[in-house]
């Protein structure tokens, strides 16, 4: 008697293997459209050690010379984070000489509009842009205002920073972009210098806006906590700049915006931190 040639048939898509292949399906979907968006948005990206970064292909068809640095909103539990990120990133900024920056303030009690759905490579909602200008426009109001107040009690003589240079430049007429963000996280190290219960950390997202549509230019993400040099002697050289010593959130702070603003767009380069 012949055996009888079984076919094998592929197992029914019913049941929990339905479900499956159905959820597979979903992701791939998922996956696809996420990345559609990103090629559609155009972007470039860089990443340095506890720093990542994006930035629109075309950001050099935006006008980005005069930027007002705003405090950065602040969630964590120190009370002047913002204030003191805004104030490390302007310090960074204003060796680069293509640049017009209007300095942070602080003591202002002005509050930037929701800015943690903000994603580089779309514009913000028409109103939070116009949220944004009124903020611009206040600041730029006061630093005119003792402008004028400091040109007339010394004689018409111009007011300068601490490194001489003029406080608020004549090009400062117009606001292009505003570089702000939000402070996520800016704890001390709980201990000493030589050996801690807790050490600092610090995070924080940083975002270039164009004023003249809402665009995300630019947008940085930086997070660290720091480690023991014998966990990663790769960031030896951080930790001999940072004093050989576990560090305040401050130092931390201070050096990884060093690392950001690698990144930040050059108006005279092809590429940020490409030189």
């Amino acid at each position: 008697m012949r055996t009888p040639h079984l076919v094998s048939q592929p197992f029914p898509a019913t049941g929990p293997r339905l479900q499956v292949l159905s959820l597979l399906a979903a992701l791939l979907a998922v996956v696809s459209v996420s990345g559609m968006a990103l090629a559609e948005r155009h972007l470039r990206t860089k990443e340095l050690s506890n720093v990542r970064a994006a930035w629109v292909t075309r950001i050099h068809d935006y006008a980005f010379q005069r930027i007002a640095v705003l405090p950065f909103a602040n969630e964590s539990d120190d009370p002047v984070a913002g204030e003191k990120v805004a104030q490390f990133i302007y310090n960074e900024l204003r060796n680069n000489r293509s640049l017009h920056l209007l300095p942070p303030e602080s003591g202002t009690g002005e509050t930037l509009p929701e800015l943690r759905r903000a994603e580089v490579g779309i514009a913000l909602p028409p109103e939070r842009l116009e949220a944004i200008k009124k903020v611009v426009q206040r600041r730029l109001s006061r630093a005119l205002k003792a402008q004028g107040n400091a040109e007339a009690a010394a004689g018409a003589a111009r007011p300068t920073d601490k490194q001489g240079e003029e406080l608020v430049p004549e090009a400062l007429g117009t606001i292009d972009a505003v570089l702000t963000g939000i402070v996520y996280l800016y704890r001390d190290r709980e201990g000493g210098p030589l050996a801690v219960d807790s050490p600092a950390a610090v995070s924080y997202g940083a975002l270039l806006i164009s004023l003249r549509d809402g665009m995300v230019l630019w947008q940085a993400h930086y997070a660290e906590t720091q480690e023991a040099l014998f966990d990663n002697v790769l960031k030896m050289g951080r930790f001999l700049r940072g004093g050989a010593v576990w560090q305040r959130s401050d130092t931390l702070a201070r050096l990884g915006t060093e690392r950001v603003i690698r990144t930040f767009p050059d108006t005279e380069s092809k590429a940020p931190g490409s030189n």
